[in-house]
């Protein structure tokens, strides 16, 4: 994997604004792009991105897979956080697709507590880069290997034919995400059939996983995820 260039906020001492290229020029023209004249402040740098090592998902340990609203309710990230730091607490990993939202809220929680039983799959290797942390474990989508989750959009998605490639990546990076755990949190916008999440959701449900569900209001949509409450992790 090329290694890729972000803004790092040295007062903050973390990388911001989700850019990710392939060069220290590039990266700062993007920078003024989405902050304007605020980007030469002294404290944003062009940095290297983390080296990320790919990595065999799972290793036995079982996982929890969490995907939802890139913008989520505060009640959606309250609960979301709640859920993921018990669940780390407990011994869980918990699986997630990197997206802006709850995905990286659901990573920040848990890399507070453990960030080795983090689990990310990516669309393709550059996606969100700046939010994996040293520690994280990394699978990237390839058409080549991962067949199943290809095959996934066509059966899952009600627009599968339709979608552009960088959708239909996403869409099979899902798949990833969601087959070999032991359960799905999900937590959707309001859009029709939950939008992105919907199809993470479909492969849940499609795949016999035990899957709970909040909607923007914090109300729970679906059940069939409380049996976790009882079983112990390895």
């Amino acid at each position: 994997m090329p290694q890729m260039y972000g803004i790092y906020n040295s007062m903050r001492k973390e990388f911001q604004f989700g850019i990710c290229e392939p060069t220290k020029l590039r990266a700062e023209k993007k920078l003024i792009e989405k902050i304007g004249k605020d980007a030469y402040k002294w404290r944003f740098e062009a940095k290297l991105l983390p080296k990320v090592k790919e990595v065999a998902p799972i290793n036995n340990m079982k996982c929890v897979a969490v995907i939802g609203s890139q913008k989520p309710t505060a009640i959606q990230e309250s609960i979301c956080r709640e859920f993921v730091s018990d669940l780390v607490n407990r011994g869980f990993g918990i699986k997630t697709g990197c997206c802006k939202g709850i995905d990286q809220i659901a990573m920040d929680e848990a890399n507070k507590i453990n960030p080795n039983v983090v689990f990310v799959v990516l669309p393709w290797g550059s996606y969100e880069r700046q939010a994996i942390k040293k520690g994280n474990k990394v699978e990237i989508y390839n058409p080549k290997i991962h067949t199943e989750w290809t095959e996934s959009v066509y059966r899952y998605h009600p627009y599968a034919t339709t979608l552009k490639q960088g959708t239909f990546k996403l869409q099979a990076r899902n798949y990833g995400i969601v087959h070999d755990v032991v359960a799905a949190l999900a937590f959707p916008s309001n859009k029709p059939n939950y939008g992105g999440t919907g199809q993470g959701m479909r492969i849940a449900q499609g795949l016999a996983k035990r899957l709970k569900a909040f909607d923007y209001a914090g109300r729970e949509i679906l059940i069939g995820f409380s049996e976790i409450d009882k079983e112990e992790s390895n």
